[in-house]
């Protein structure tokens, strides 16, 4: 799921130029400074899943992803960001090209920002991530993992992106106010289908309220609204969607980190006869020993209507994670998923990193007929960024 595509093969070529030069500085009488950067992820994917059936393919490949951002900042008030993703294609984990080998290049956030100093408001307006939860800002984004412990993201943000290793783009205008101890940000948008069309009409509505009590210390809550129905066309999630996610952490940066969410989401699919709820939780742990990261995660996937029988709940609730591969009658919808993650991250030289994962997927029920379906995998690879 991305917001546009470009298909142009001279665009590559621009930008191989682009990147061999040195950050632009423009003509100082307009005060308009230009940057080009990035990332670069060059990988190694190994997952297995038990009773995949052979015509759904294996999962080992080596694989390749970047990002390249163009920011300009304009005095000391204007900036804004572009950003285009691209992958080697053919990707099982959901790098850009994956669905579409023919698709060069990505436009993801491409958006401006206006700064009020006083009293500290950033409104921006164009296509950004939806600024849903603390963790947005720490998701795996294509070729960009430097953030993130580790290579995957959690299961909710998976199934929020589409992808495992990707955000959700939006379309809209937010506004983000802030002090030394509180932010709020709200954002009105399209909804969940990151496009211009929006054929249902509606638009999203995203708030949060993030506080820093005491020093490293973070709470915050984040509720969404997006109606995605109607009878002029769906869009997105094509239900009634909504979303809480509460959240708290710990973080000392380069020493380590403890921080979690839970929350539930909502697909209403407006028929009182199915259940529409998922608790979605995370708990994730990290520790900094001189160069090199240890990480564990856990996050969980949890439908109200759990007992794997594939009836009796929204038709527009997915199963997120790896299991994949399977008809959909096969695999049953109304069953928890919990994933577990363990990470080594070991820098390089500045801006460089080598990045082991393992990641194991474990579904409540598995097959319709008792089979399992649980999948296991091997991460290996390095992240540079620009």
């Amino acid at each position: 799921m991305r917001f546009n595509r470009v298909r142009n093969p001279v665009v590559p070529a621009i930008l191989g130029a682009v990147l061999c030069s040195t950050p632009i500085l423009a003509d100082g009488q307009n005060d308009l400074d230009v940057t080009v950067g990035g990332a670069c992820l060059g990988m190694g994917t190994f997952i297995d899943q038990n009773n995949r059936p052979d015509s759904a393919g294996h999962r080992r490949q080596f694989d390749l992803a970047a990002n390249i951002d163009v920011s300009f900042v304009h005095g000391e008030r204007i900036e804004g960001v572009l950003q285009l993703q691209t992958g080697s294609g053919g990707s099982s984990i959901g790098f850009v090209g994956s669905e579409n080998p023919e698709v060069l290049v990505a436009l993801t956030n491409a958006n401006l920002s206006y700064h009020i100093p006083k009293p500290g408001i950033v409104v921006t307006v164009g296509s950004f991530d939806t600024p849903f939860g603390e963790e947005t800002g720490r998701l795996t984004n294509n070729g960009d993992a430097s953030a993130n412990s580790f290579f995957l993201n959690s299961l909710f943000y998976s199934a929020f992106a589409g992808t495992q290793v990707g955000t959700l783009n939006t379309l809209g205008m937010m506004g983000n106010w802030h002090t030394e101890t509180v932010d709020v940000t709200l954002a009105t948008t399209n909804g969940t289908d990151e496009a211009a069309g929006n054929p249902d009409g509606n638009f999203e509505i995203v708030a949060r309220l993030g506080m820093s009590p005491i020093p490293f210390a973070r709470l915050a809550g984040s509720y969404l609204h997006s109606d995605d129905n109607s009878s002029a066309g769906s869009s997105g999630t094509e239900s009634l969607f909504s979303d809480w996610l509460a959240e708290g952490g710990y973080d000392l940066n380069e020493s380590g980190a403890l921080r979690g969410y839970i929350g539930q989401i909502v697909y209403d699919d407006g028929a009182g006869a199915t259940e529409d709820e998922v608790v979605i939780w995370m708990l994730e742990g990290a520790v900094q020993v001189v160069e090199t990261r240890f990480a564990a995660r856990v996050s969980g996937w949890a439908p109200s209507n759990d007992n794997g029988d594939g009836a009796s709940i929204s038709r527009h609730i997915g199963l997120p994670g790896l299991a994949a591969g399977f008809e959909p009658d096969e695999l049953a919808m109304n069953q928890q998923t919990r994933r577990y993650q363990f990470s080594v991250t070991r820098n390089l030289v500045p801006g460089t990193g080598a990045k082991l994962e393992f990641v194991f997927d474990d579904l409540q029920h598995g097959l319709a007929d008792g089979r399992s379906a649980d999948a296991l995998g091997v991460l290996l690879g390095v992240n540079a960024t620009f």
